[in-house]
C-alpha cells in the first residue's frame, strides 16, 4: 500500500494529511493546519506547503472544498451508468444555472429500481479543477484524485468505526466554522449537508434537525440510521448526541487525533488521505473528462487491454470464430512490464509507480475476460453487462486483498469465479463482494494446492437488481 497525502484549500485554510501503511492497518501520519494570512493567495501558500512531499514517491488527492461543488438528487428513468452519464449534466443545468459544458459532474447511484435510478450528483466548474490541477502542478505533483471534502467522512468511517461501514449511519464532522453531516452506508454517500457558522449546544440543534430530517426524507431508500458517528469538535459531538437522542439509535464519539495542532477533530482531508492508502481510487472524484488522469492504475489497466487486442477477435459473418494468436499473447505476456517500465521511465522524475505491480492482475483479468467472450459465443448468450458489473465490483476490492483468478464461468444469472489464495484474503474477497451494490457472494473451497487453496465463489444478482436494466 502506498503512502497518501491528501489538500484541502480554502480562502481561510490550508490543510494537509499525510497517511500511510502501518502492517495491515492505515497510520495517520501528519496533519498540517495552516491559516492563510490576510490578503495572501491560498493557492500559492498550498504550494508552497507541498514543496516537502516533492521528493516523496507518495499518491496525492486535492479535496475539493464545500464552497467549491454542489450536491444534486435526481431520480432518473435510467439504470446504466453510461446512460446516466450521458444525460445527467443536461438534465441538471437549469437547476445549477450552468453551461452543462463547463461542469464536471460526478455521481453514485443509490437506489436502483425497475423504472429508474436515484442518483446524487456533485458539481463543480471545469474551471475549478484545471486550477487545482495547476496548482499542485506548480508544486512538481500531479493529483492521483480530485474528490469532494464529504469523501472523508467514507473514510473516517472506514479506517476508524470498521464495524460500522455496512450499517446506515449519519456522519458528522466539524471545524470553527461550520459542522458536516452525511448519510452513509457501504461507501455511498446517500446526502450530505454543510451548515456553517452555527455554534450548537445540546438545546440549540433545531436548524440541525431539520436538514436531517430533510435528507431522510429525500432519501427514501435509506434504512432507519443505526447510529450517529461524530468525530469532533465538540460542538459537533454535541450535534451527533442530539441526533442521537432525537433518532432513538446509537452515538458512537471518535476520540480525536494524537497530532499536535489540529484542534479536537478530524478533518475531512484526514478520512480522503486514509481512504487512498487502501483503495485503488476513490468512487467519486472530479478528475473526469478532459482531465481524467494519464497516469494512473487506469492507463496501465487499458494498456494491459491494448496490449491483448493486437491478438485478435475475429467475428466472422454467418458464424462466429474467435482466433487467439498464442505465439503473438506469448511474447506480449513476456514483454508487457519491461514495456511498461518504459513508458513509466519517459515521465520526468523517470521513477516506476508503486501502481505497476498491479498490471500483471489487470492482464490476467483481460485474459479471463476474453476466455468469457469465447464461452458466451459459444453459448449465444450475451453477458457483457454481467462481465462489466463483476470487474466493477472486483476493482472495488483493496489492494490489500491478494488473490489469482483461474477462471470465470458466466451466464445471464450471474457469475462463477475461481480463485487462488489464502484463508484470510478470500474472507475478504467474500465480504467486499457481498458488500457489492449488484452481487451476493456464495463461497466454497475446491482443493489445497502448497500454502494456498483454490476456492470458488458464486456471484448472483441482488433482488434489487435482478428485473432492472443491467447494462
Amino acid at each position: 500500500m502506498p503512502e497518501c497525502i491528501a489538500i484541502q484549500i480554502n480562502q481561510r485554510v490550508v490543510q494537509i494529511a499525510h497517511a500511510r501503511p502501518e502492517g495491515e492497518a492505515v497510520a495517520l501520519a501528519a496533519l498540517h493546519h495552516h491559516e492563510v494570512p490576510e490578503g495572501a493567495d491560498a493557492m500559492a501558500e498550498a504550494s508552497a506547503l507541498l514543496q516537502q512531499f516533492k521528493a516523496g514517491d507518495h499518491r496525492v488527492a486535492v479535496v475539493v472544498d464545500w464552497n467549491d461543488y454542489s450536491i444534486r438528487e435526481q431520480w432518473l428513468q435510467l439504470t446504466s451508468e453510461e446512460d446516466i452519464r450521458s444525460v445527467l449534466k443536461y438534465e441538471l443545468a437549469d437547476d445549477l444555472a450552468a453551461d452543462p459544458q463547463t461542469l464536471v459532474m460526478p455521481f453514485q447511484i443509490v437506489e436502483e429500481r425497475p423504472e429508474g435510478a436515484h442518483v446524487i450528483a456533485w458539481s463543480t466548474t471545469k474551471q475549478t479543477v484545471a486550477d487545482l490541477i495547476q496548482m499542485l502542478s506548480s508544486a512538481g505533483l500531479a493529483a492521483d484524485t480530485i474528490p469532494p471534502d464529504a469523501m472523508g467522512h467514507v473514510g473516517l468511517v472506514a479506517q476508524l468505526a470498521p464495524q460500522m461501514v455496512t450499517e446506515p449511519i449519519i456522519a458528522v464532522s466539524g471545524d470553527e466554522y461550520g459542522v458536516n453531516l452525511s448519510l452513509l452506508q457501504n461507501g455511498l454517500i446517500w446526502g450530505h449537508r454543510r451548515l456553517s457558522r452555527l455554534a450548537w449546544a445540546t438545546d440549540a440543534a433545531g436548524q440541525p434537525l431539520q436538514e436531517i430530517r430533510r435528507m431522510l426524507l429525500a432519501a427514501p431508500g435509506f434504512p432507519s440510521p443505526v447510529a450517529v458517528v461524530s468525530f469532533g469538535p465538540e460542538a459537533g459531538n454535541a450535534l451527533a448526541g442530539v441526533l442521537a437522542g432525537e433518532l432513538d439509535c446509537e452515538h458512537l464519539h471518535i476520540a480525536p487525533p494524537p497530532q499536535a495542532g489540529v484542534g479536537q477533530a478530524w478533518p475531512l482531508v484526514a478520512g480522503v488521505a486514509m481512504a487512498m492508502v487502501s483503495a485503488d481510487d476513490l468512487p467519486l472524484s472530479f478528475r473526469l473528462e478532459e482531465f481524467a488522469p494519464k497516469e494512473s492504475a487506469r492507463m496501465v489497466s487499458m494498456l494491459g487491454a491494448m496490449a491483448l487486442g493486437l491478438l485478435g477477435v475475429c467475428l466472422a459473418v454467418g458464424g462466429l470464430m474467435l482466433v487467439l494468436q498464442a505465439q503473438y499473447h506469448k511474447t506480449v505476456a513476456e514483454g508487457y512490464e519491461e514495456r511498461a517500465r518504459e513508458i513509466w521511465q519517459s515521465r520526468v522524475d523517470a521513477r516506476p509507480p508503486a501502481l505497476l505491480s498491479i498490471f500483471p492482475v489487470e492482464l490476467s483479468k483481460k485474459m479471463s475476460e476474453i476466455e468469457a467472450a469465447v464461452k458466451s459465443a459459444q453459448s449465444g448468450q450475451d453477458v457483457q453487462p454481467v462481465y462489466r458489473h463483476l470487474m466493477q465490483a472486483l476493482i472495488a476490492v483493496p489492494d490489500s486483498v491478494k488473490y489469482k483468478i483461474e477462471n470465470i464461468t458466466i451466464n445471464e444469472a450471474g457469475a462463477r469465479l475461481t480463485v487462488t489464495t489464502t484463508n484470510d484474503h478470500v474472507i475478504q474477497l467474500d465480504r467486499n463482494l457481498n458488500q457489492s451494490p449488484r452481487f451476493s457472494s456464495m463461497l466454497e473451497a475446491d482443493r489445497g494446492t502448497t500454502g494456498e487453496t483454490r476456492y470458488t465463489l458464486t456471484l448472483t444478482y441482488k433482488p434489487i437488481s435482478q428485473k432492472g436494466d443491467r447494462a
